[in-house]
């Protein structure tokens, strides 16, 4: 089925957070928001730091009517997306290779309308 194709790729490649997400919106898709949240749920048990497990989480927990988990997952994902920004920043100063400053994390809702802005400054390169 469908739906199976998400959960044995997500069995496959468990260190893979991208697949539980796939596995979780296929799950979705077919109004099983509740299994959706669970399959998250484990999703962040083992990947603590990936965004998109929170994100897709707290709108399911929309979708059931759950609103303070929604508001306290999606906060989760922001703060999940800041710190992995800055790891990634870290970690090319860390090596000495060039960043790009001003890109820019963007949170938005589901319409597309932006919630929040994070940049990263000037364009630099950093050099032990």
């Amino acid at each position: 089925s469908w739906v199976g194709g998400g959960r044995k790729a997500a069995a496959e490649a468990p260190d893979d957070g991208g697949k539980l997400v796939w596995h979780g919106r296929r799950t979705a898709y077919t109004w099983d928001y509740r299994g959706a949240i669970a399959i998250y749920t484990e999703g962040i048990a083992r990947h603590r730091a990936f965004a998109p497990l929170y994100r897709h989480r707290g709108h399911r927990h929309l979708s059931v009517r759950q609103f303070d988990a929604a508001i306290a997952d999606l906060e989760a994902a922001e703060r999940e997306a800041v710190r992995n920004a800055r790891d990634v920043i870290a970690e090319h100063v860390r090596h000495g290779m060039p960043i790009d400053l001003n890109h820019r994390l963007e949170i938005v809702d589901g319409d597309g309308t932006i919630l929040k802005v994070v940049r990263f400054g000037d364009c630099v390169y950093f050099k032990h």
